[in-house]
């Protein structure tokens, strides 16, 4: 469950009240999340944001108990770099093939998920019931942060 008092938020999705960390496919599988990341403004969004990966950061091996790889510093790093330069910030979560899932739920017609890897973003829109899914291959930070923002406006 998250608890906001002002700015200060304490998330328990990916750890355990002995600060264990926890099989992030728990928190993946809490969908009360969205919700609450909506009623945030954009900085307390960014720092939930920022702890996860954080977070990531310390994934051993098997971290999601069907043998996915920890994901590598300086991938996590440019992910952080990206959330630092997107204008609107999404629920984030890990994925087992080495990358990391942005997801938006905007309003009820439209959805749109990023999932990130080192070279290229995998994106899924769903607007007014259209779906439409691209591979994009990006070589910079700066590239992937310009695509997302021009798909989230």
């Amino acid at each position: 469950s998250q608890k906001i008092v002002g700015e200060s938020f304490q998330l328990s999705g990916f750890r355990d009240v002995s600060n264990e960390l926890i099989s992030p496919v728990l928190a993946v599988e809490n969908r009360e999340v969205p919700n609450f990341l909506n009623s945030l403004s954009s900085a307390s969004r960014k720092k939930i944001n920022m702890k996860k990966i954080d977070e990531i950061k310390e994934f051993g091996n098997n971290w999601n108990g069907y043998g996915a790889s920890p994901f590598s510093h300086e991938f996590l790093e440019n992910i952080g770099e990206i959330l630092n330069g997107i204008v609107v910030q999404p629920e984030i979560f890990p994925t087992s093939r080495e990358s990391i899932q942005f997801e938006y739920n905007f309003f009820e017609n439209k959805y749109l998920e990023f999932e990130l890897y080192a070279d290229k973003i995998a994106l899924f829109k769903e607007i007014d019931d259209d779906e439409v899914e691209s591979v994009t291959t990006l070589g910079s930070v700066s590239e992937f942060i310009e695509f997302i923002n021009r798909e989230v406006r």
